[in-house]
């Protein structure tokens, strides 16, 4: 059985993990896809804890691009799943956005 037919074969709601340097573009592309709602809710939560009034859905376009980093940086080999790292790597890059946004530095904040 080949790559293709065990991506096939897998049912939509759990992704197969892949690994590393392995993935083409339509893996990624999938991982990214099936993936999405977690986004959603992760921006949810980020938006309940930050102190700046931005939409979810804002932070939620911050979230895909740390959705995006851990499609392509995820490591099988390494233990724990996908939806774990991408929920850390996106929560992530919502708390940087945030911190991109801010006008002051964390410095002169304390």
């Amino acid at each position: 059985m080949n790559r293709a037919t065990q991506i096939e074969e897998a049912p939509p709601s759990f992704p197969q993990p892949l690994k590393v340097g392995c993935r083409s573009p339509v893996e990624k592309h999938r991982l990214v896809m099936d993936h999405l709602p977690l986004t959603r809710w992760v921006a949810r939560q980020v938006s309940r804890q930050a102190p700046v009034g931005l939409p979810a859905e804002d932070l939620a376009q911050i979230g895909v691009l740390g959705l995006i980093d851990a499609a392509e940086r995820y490591d099988e080999d390494r233990g724990g799943s996908f939806k774990t790292y991408a929920e850390y790597r996106i929560r992530g890059a919502i708390w940087d956005g945030l911190r991109d946004f801010d006008w002051l530095s964390r410095t002169t904040r304390n």
